[in-house]
């Protein structure tokens, strides 16, 4: 049969949709088009709707808030996680009302769960963790009345309190994650602009991508918006971004250039398309690009009569037109811009996500010991599931185990009794472990890290803050500390103190210019600064042309500094003023120029404005900003290109010597090599360095440069690379003009703090971007280079280079046998060696040095670092640093610690602690972390105890029932065993129990690894042993006092002696915690009191109201054992036993060999007694 394409007549109403063509108005296709256009994307937005409303999916609809003509398939492929297939950018055309319709709304949803969602989605969490899976198939098999030994209410409530003791949790802390959302989402509120003119308002999650939101001074950014109209004169804005990134500093944005917006309503006449990049996480880089089509520039007024001029033009735009959402307008009357990202695809909800998952150690050691506890639990279970087949075979008058009785064969025996075994044996894990372990671990972040009044830093209101609890124990095992250096050793508080300008140095290590005052005279200033510098700048040299020369040199290096920055000025009601910007460097060298007579004035969205306060107080010099080059820690420089008032254009740079000095013209001249040295000079002080350059382009030369440069910056693929190429190619050539030296001072308690940390067997690493001779110096004056004279440095170019040095270094080591070595390494050398054959070779050298100092480290390379010393070392690695450069190292070390510093706070979002200062890490891992480890090493330690004392009796009892399977323990006490009696004491010791003071400890840092013995494999196993020999007696001695013989009208029955040493084993297990308990407090000894008191009535009453699924009750036992001596006699002989065998092993260790938990309680003790005396 021939297949051939549908064909339709000619007068076929389907022609021109099947051709594509475009029918007559009129035409009858399409007038049907035209309605099922408008009908059909009712009925399946109503029709899905429904759909979702029955699926509990309402947040999804509403987030599908897609174009209506979009097909029910993609619809239905986006409800079920299947993303339409995108364009490859982002395109919003300016003055659509439908454009919205393609994207998703405002809303905001940081909640997890729904009342809907809740009950699946957290039961789904909870049966992710093995353990809650591990006790769910035991309570699900307990239901099978054939093979299970319990009574299955007991396993099932049991499981059931544990994850809805979690669930609880996970529903208190989605319950604020709600308010806040509610807050954003519906009392927030917006000003949309109509077509009209007019402004409405609307609640935050009704704004969408396209719509023009108007923003007044003060207001909250309601979403990602790129700006269109300011009514500040010089066509930008100001913001506050402290949600975003936590710096209190202003920054500028400015209007989209070229567009001819002069008021309000000029946005509406605007016909263009926006093509911007994706959502994605980015705080600092935005590229897009406006093609406009209604150019407003050459209107001069908003009236009709002005209509503007079709031409076709390209904008680039970048983050300096953004206004991002959560940003705050400041010190402007209001703003209007169009909305590109809505919702969950801002940038600040885009970077709401949470660090990576880190696990414990505890929590890696418990799964691995999981996994042999559940090796040995299969082993006794198919062991005395053998053991009951053998019985059965060789009981054959035991008409109940008889095969034509039963009817099963012996394999589906041993199947159903290895079953029954399984269950039974279920105690050998505690189920109630993994609840004490997180919920303990939440409090002890919250009661006593984050309300430590120690750790509070009162300058900037701060307190130390557990941004995850899940790492507690981590912190008393740290090996290696990554510490960055400025804003985390430091103030980052930067202060000029001397400038080099012209091979000639100026300034005074006696005078703090900070402390100079805007009231004193300039010339006061300079005289104190440097009476040279005052001299010059006084024109007080006659004629002399060559101090002239050094006059003029000195004028335009202050200029440079006054107009090559992005500080902003911040004027108050009183006319002070005051400068703020992201980089502390930089906002010190404006002060400084200010203080010494160049005055930066204001800025605006293209030119900059300074005063010269030596020439005419009253006079200002603009400067046409032409382009500004932004600094990156990549590209370590800045660079402005100006045209000044003559018409001259310069470009002036200042940066890194790193970066400067291979653009430099001539770096080998006279004057170069002058500056250098005296940078290198300033650096051995330990002063930050910066060179300054310039050069002057010609008009044809900029004219072609930034043609091309334009073109790059519209370009939206590879648009970094490209930029970058190009300012590699203007940056060169350049004049060098001087340099500064930036004094950053230590903060308070560096040196003590680093001090104990190497005290405390921590090697301490510092990885800065610094020059080697001011990481060198920091590095004394913190303490972590105690011996300066014996430094093992690698510096090296090539890879051979580094080979050689690493090994000579090596050798050097091995004779001299140094007993603090300490190593001094760049990133140019590690750039050679990380992913080389000379790697292992670093890393054998650095694990054997207490200090290491990596200096010009980039980025990366900090991260790299880290990454390689916890792979090869497999030891515990903290991180701490302030900026955002310090992010990656953060996340990749085991632990990350964030400082609240100056250079915002994207070090503290990304970090599992924060910290106000880097002296508070010492107590931070000495004290808690050495409290931490102790207490939950305890809880592990003891849990499995008690749970496999309790399995092991069950163990012993099978030798006296035939391996029947019968539990010992009545079913109901037996559930509880875990989840209630035992499980209080344990969980106030792993909260208040400890070894030593605070102070007694800091005074011993030594000390600080002391726990980490208290929990190994072998210490684990130890305890297991010990449930195991404990369990013996509990069984044996109970058995012995209550014969066996008789019924249980006699009182020696099977729930008498059951009960009897369920009460022997609960007092068995608490001596056994106390005479580990370091530190008894009134709520330790009354928790654990009451939980063994409770026991007695419990076993009292709970027969009264439960009855078994065979109708048989407990009912009397109790009132029968209460009265019987044997009762109080088993649990006397059962304790005493345990009591002397532990007792025996802790004299042993007592007096042969003390562990340093021991010794730290006896010298409390020694100097408690003393200062009692």
């Amino acid at each position: 049969m021939e297949l051939r394409a549908m064909e339709a007549p000619e007068d076929s109403l389907l022609v021109p949709l099947l051709e594509g063509g475009q029918s007559p108005p009129n035409h009858p296709a399409r007038r049907l088009h035209t309605s099922l256009a408008t009908a059909l994307p009712a009925i399946v937005r109503a029709t899905w709707q429904k759909v979702a409303h029955r699926l509990g999916a309402e947040d999804v609809v509403e987030n599908a808030n897609v174009d209506t003509h979009i097909g029910l398939r993609e619809r239905c492929a986006m409800f079920f996680g299947k993303k339409k297939e995108e364009k490859e950018f982002r395109e919003i055309q300016l003055n659509d009302p439908d454009v919205g319709d393609h994207f998703i709304n405002n809303k905001v949803k940081t909640s997890r769960y729904t009342l809907l969602t809740f009950l699946p989605k957290n039961l789904f969490e909870q049966l992710r963790k093995a353990v809650n899976v591990y006790f769910l198939i035991v309570a699900g098999l307990s239901w099978w009345e054939e093979v299970s030994p319990y009574d299955p209410l007991g396993t099932t409530i049991a499981i059931i309190f544990i994850i809805t003791i979690s669930a609880v949790k996970d529903a208190v802390e989605d319950m604020k994650r709600h308010k806040e959302d509610m807050l954003l989402n519906e009392t927030l509120m917006a000003s949309v602009m109509q077509p009209d003119g007019s402004f409405e308002v609307k609640q935050w999650q009704h704004v969408r991508v396209g719509d023009f939101v108007k923003v007044e001074d003060e207001e909250a950014i309601p979403a990602d918006i790129v700006l269109l109209y300011s009514s500040n004169p010089g066509k930008n804005c100001f913001i506050k971004t402290t949600s975003l990134d936590g710096e209190t500093n202003l920054k500028s944005r400015s209007v989209v250039g070229g567009l001819g917006v002069h008021d309000p309503e000029d946005v509406l006449k605007l016909e263009g398309l926006i093509s911007c990049e994706h959502p994605n996480t980015s705080l600092i880089r935005f590229q897009g690009k406006l093609d406009v089509s209604s150019d407003l520039s050459t209107s001069g007024s908003n009236t009709e009569s002005s209509a503007s001029t079709l031409t076709a033009t390209v904008r680039p735009l970048s983050i300096t037109e953004m206004l991002l959402r959560g940003c705050v307008l400041k010190n402007t009357g209001f703003v209007i811009g169009v909305v590109v990202y809505t919702g969950q695809e801002s940038r600040i909800m885009m970077n709401a996500s949470a660090p990576p998952s880190k696990r414990s150690h505890f929590e890696k050691f418990v799964n691995r010991q999981l996994i042999i506890v559940a090796f040995f639990q299969a082993l006794i279970t198919f062991g005395s599931a053998a053991g009951a087949l053998i019985w059965r075979n060789n009981n054959e008058n035991a008409w109940y185990l008889r095969e034509d009785e039963n009817g099963d064969s012996d394999f589906v025996f041993f199947v159903k009794i290895s079953i029954t075994f399984f269950i039974l044996y279920s105690y050998l894990v505690s189920i109630s472990l993994i609840v004490s372990l997180e919920v303990g671990k939440f409090i002890q972040a919250y009661a006593f890290i984050d309300r430590d009044i120690e750790m509070y830093y009162e300058d900037t209101d701060e307190p130390t803050c557990a941004r995850t609890s899940s790492l507690n124990e981590d912190l008393g095992l740290v090996s290696y500390i990554f510490s960055d250096k400025t804003g985390t050793l430091t103030q980052n508080d930067m202060r000029l103190r001397h400038v080099s300008v012209g091979g000639l140095v100026y300034g005074s290590s006696d005078f703090k210019i900070e402390k100079a005052k805007y009231s004193m005279k300039t010339l006061d200033i300079a005289k104190a600064f440097d009476k040279d510098l005052a001299f010059l700048l006084a024109k007080r040299f006659g004629d002399d042309e060559e101090k002239a020369a050094e006059a003029a040199k000195v004028e335009e290096f202050f200029t440079i500094l006054s107009i090559t920055h992005e500080v902003l000025v911040q004027r108050e009601e009183e006319g002070s003023m005051s400068y703020h910007g992201s980089s502390p460097d930089e906002v010190a060298l404006v002060e400084a120029s200010s203080l010494l007579g160049f005055r930066f004035h204001e800025r605006d969205a293209s030119t900059v404005t300074m005063q010269n306060t030596w020439k005419d107080e009253n006079n200002s010099a603009k400067y046409k900003v032409l382009c500004t080059l932004e600094f990156s820690s990549a590209r370590k420089r800045m660079s402005v290109v100006v045209e000044d008032s003559e018409g001259n254009v310069f470009l002036y740079m200042k940066g890194a010597d790193a970066a400067l000095i291979p653009r430099l013209q001539d770096p080998d001249s006279d004057v170069g090599k002058r500056v250098r040295s005296q940078l290198d000079e300033f650096s051995t002080k330990g002063l930050r360095t910066l060179i300054v350059a310039k050069r002057q382009l010609g008009m044809s030369e900029w004219r072609d440069w930034e043609a091309r440069y334009q073109e790059t910056a519209s370009s939206l693929e590879d648009r970094e690379e490209k930029m970058e190429a190009m300012a590699e190619e203007i940056e060169t050539s350049l004049e060098l003009v001087g340099g500064t030296a930036i004094e950053d001072r230590l903060q308070d308690g560096v040196p003590e703090a680093i001090t104990g940390l190497l005290e405390a067997g921590i090697n301490v690493w510092m990885i800065t971007g610094d020059k080697q001779e001011t990481a060198i110096n920091i590095g004394i004056s913190t303490g972590l280079l105690k011996d300066p004279s014996s430094l093992l440095i690698c510096n090296a170019s090539t890879g051979e280079g580094a080979r050689e040095q690493l090994e000579h270094l090596l050798s050097r080591l091995n004779e001299e046998e140094m007993e603090h070595p300490e190593l001094v390494i760049d990133g140019g050398t590690l750039s050679v060696v990380l992913g080389s054959a000379s790697e292992s070779r670093f890393v054998d050298l650095a694990v054997v040095c207490t200090s290491v100092i990596v200096c010009r480290a980039s980025p990366l390379q900090k991260a790299a670092v880290v990454s390689l010393i916890k792979e090869r070392t497999c030891k515990t690695c903290l991180a701490v640093g302030d900026g955002a450069n310090d992010v990656g190292m953060i996340q990749v070390g085991d632990i990350g610690v964030g400082l609240y510093g100056r250079e915002g706070r994207q070090a503290v979002n990304n970090a599992d602690f924060a910290i106000g200062q880097f002296r508070f890490l010492n107590k931070l891992l000495v004290v808690h972390g050495h409290y931490f480890y102790g207490r939950l090493a305890h809880v592990i330690k003891y849990a499995f105890y008690k749970s496999g004392c309790f399995a092991y009796v069950l163990f012993y009892f099978q030798f006296s029932c035939g391996f029947s399977g019968q539990a010992l323990f009545p079913s109901i006490p037996a559930a509880m065993y875990n989840v209630l009696f035992t499980f209080m004491p344990i969980f106030i010791v792993s909260l208040v129990d400890k070894d030593a003071e605070p102070d007694v400890i800091l005074k011993y840092p030594g000390t600080y690894n002391a726990p980490a013995s208290s929990l190994t494999a072998v210490t684990f196993w130890k305890a297991e042993i010990e449930a195991m020999v404990h369990a013996l007696p509990v069984y044996l001695v109970t058995l012995l006092l209550f014969t066996w013989a008789g019924d249980s009208n006699d009182g020696n029955g099977l729930d008498t002696i059951g009960t009897a040493a369920f009460a022997a084993l609960s007092l068995a297990v608490f001596v056994y915690l106390a005479i580990d308990v370091r530190s008894w407090t009134r709520l330790t000894f009354s928790t654990t009191a009451a939980s063994f008191l409770f026991i007695f009535p419990f076993l009292w009453v709970y027969p009264i109201f439960y009855t078994d699924d065979k109708g048989i009750t407990n009912d009397g036992t109790a009132y029968f054992l209460f009265r019987d001596p044997r009762f109080y006699m088993n649990m006397l002989l059962v304790s005493s036993l345990i009591l002397w065998h532990r007792l025996t092993f802790r004299f042993i260790r007592w007096y042969w060999k003390p562990n340093d938990s021991l010794l730290l309680t006896e010298i409390e003790k020694v100097e408690a007694a003393k200062k009692n005396n």
